[in-house]
């Protein structure tokens, strides 16, 4: 069982993209589609399907790259998906050149 469940869905996605596989399976939760559905409307993914019923339903999503074969999902080197000790941040390709200032502790 799995303590963070969005953090294992994007772990997932980051793993997946980095040795260029086509496909993800994840296990069904609306949050989670949601969020592949934003992701695809964003441009990091081609397309996210839902398969069977019930207890066995997953998310099934097609990775996007680009002509280089590089995931659609970084940005010269810097992830769209981190994950860290502070938590998982989702970065919108926007912001991905702007420093962000973080607050002091």
């Amino acid at each position: 069982m799995n303590s963070d469940p969005i953090s294992d869905f994007l772990t997932r996605l980051r793993n997946a993209s980095m040795v260029n596989k086509p496909t993800v399976e994840v296990p069904h939760s609306k949050f989670k589609l949601e969020l592949s559905k934003l992701l695809k409307s964003e441009g990091y993914i081609s397309d996210v399907k839902v398969e069977g019923e019930n207890s066995t339903k997953k998310i099934v999503i097609d990775l996007k790259y680009d002509e280089n074969g590089s995931p659609k999902a970084s940005n010269g080197g810097n992830s769209v998906i981190s994950i860290g000790l502070g938590g998982v941040a989702l970065r919108p390709s926007k912001y991905l050149n702007h420093s962000v200032n973080s607050p002091s502790s």
